[in-house]
């Protein structure tokens, strides 16, 4: 299962959102966050801790409240383009999703060195674009 979370933050630039959390209409919140991707039957938990808001236009951290469940797995989620990456692959067969995270995992400096010919042009190359 893949972990979503949903800043306050963020949901306080929504009228709707805003006044589920100020009244604190669960119903509402439920909804709200459902719609949002949360698997709301498995539940989740409003935590306090620093993290980046999506609409925190300074990119700062922020310390505050953040909603904190696991990503839907229905298929009208997963077919919708608000699906997360990692949640489609957690769900793909276990063949595929091994080779993903395989993959994923594979940083561009291993890459690098696959033998010491390949090493030594990446470090050349590495150098040539500091000196530019």
């Amino acid at each position: 299962m893949i972990t979503r979370n949903i800043s306050v933050y963020d949901l306080m630039f929504y009228p709707e959102s805003k006044q589920a959390i100020l009244n604190n209409d669960k119903k509402a919140l439920d909804k709200i966050l459902f719609d949002l991707g949360m698997d709301i039957k498995i539940g989740y938990e409003l935590r306090e801790f620093s993290h980046r808001p999506l609409k925190k236009n300074d990119n700062l951290g922020w310390y505050g409240g953040c909603f904190v469940g696991f990503e839907r797995c229905d298929s009208c989620w997963v077919e919708s383009e608000h699906c997360s990456w990692e949640n489609r692959v957690e769900l793909s067969g276990s063949e595929m999703r091994d080779e993903l995270l395989r993959l994923g995992r594979q940083g561009s400096s291993e890459k690098a060195f696959v033998n010491e010919s390949s090493a030594k042009k990446a470090i050349a190359k590495e150098q040539r674009e500091i000196i530019e």
